[in-house]
């Protein structure tokens, strides 16, 4: 049975006030089950008009249904909006919001708090499901196991398959490695207890990574690649990469000491500081 409620009834009234939603430009009506879905893909957006298609098309051709994808717009100006229209009749629980926020990461919280899906998944626009039977794998071995996060491997365009470890240790995130956001479905809960930080503009991710490890969340690893990740994004400039790794360095002070980080990490870490 599915029930349908006006954009006003649904939003939060000072969010409806300052944004522009969608999900039937005609009926201006929202419809979701009453009961909560499996999934929520979050997709952060701002003027991804020439990236967005991909991610879409690889939610459309899902042959599970049980999820809802939220577009998180930060005030394009290009045809994005165009863009998610074309994808309605194929994505039946697309939703689309409009305004300016300070950030990914502010998109992605803003997502979550309007979120129905009992897990959470976010692409960024230019990323895709690495297949049409991902969402589907994913609930079967979320129905076999009860964790706080299930995460998978990456395949980094165009060919390069990158195998995350079976089990997350706090030596591994204090030596500087993470796993892709794009292969982790974390529940709902762990991401409205612990948001993002807006302290980080690149690697907020592995603070709240870190954090649900330390807090022992329960994690699982399954040898599936999930997402095909497009590594022309926000973080593949020499600036960015630089601006990355120095705000990993003090995510991991913060969470283990400056003593606690492996001479490798330093090391490396001291010569993109001065470089």
């Amino acid at each position: 049975m599915q029930a349908s409620f006006s954009i006003v009834d649904f939003l939060p009234i000072n969010y409806y006030n300052n944004c522009n939603c969608f999900t039937h430009p005609i009926e201006g009506l929202i419809s979701f089950r009453e009961y909560p879905m499996k999934f929520t893909v979050i997709i952060p957006t701002l003027n991804a008009e020439s990236q967005l298609h991909t991610t879409l098309e690889s939610l459309s051709c899902q042959t599970y249904d049980d999820f809802e994808c939220l577009i998180m717009d930060g005030g394009s100006t290009d045809a994005t909006v165009g863009i998610v229209k074309k994808y309605q009749s194929h994505i039946p629980a697309l939703r689309y919001f409009s305004e300016k926020d300070a950030g990914i990461y502010d998109a992605m919280n803003k997502g979550v708090t309007l979120s129905q899906g009992e897990y959470i998944f976010f692409l960024g626009a230019g990323d895709s499901l690495h297949n049409n039977l991902v969402l589907e794998t994913v609930s079967k071995h979320l129905m076999a196991q009860d964790v706080d996060i299930l995460y998978g491997n990456i395949l980094l365009l165009p060919d390069q398959l990158l195998k995350h470890p079976e089990k997350l240790t706090n030596s591994y995130f204090r030596s500087g490695k993470m796993i892709c956001h794009q292969s982790i479905f974390a529940r709902k809960s762990t991401l409205t207890d612990y948001p993002f930080s807006l302290s980080y503009t690149y690697a907020s991710d592995k603070d709240w990574l870190i954090h649900c490890l330390k807090s022992h969340k329960s994690f699982a690893y399954i040898p599936e690649t999930i997402a095909n990740y497009d590594t022309k994004g926000i973080s593949s400039n020499i600036k960015n990469r630089k601006a990355l790794w120095m705000e990993s360095g003090k995510i991991l002070r913060n969470h283990y000491g400056f003593l606690m980080l492996p001479v490798t990490f330093l090391k490396y870490y001291l010569v993109i500081k001065w470089s």
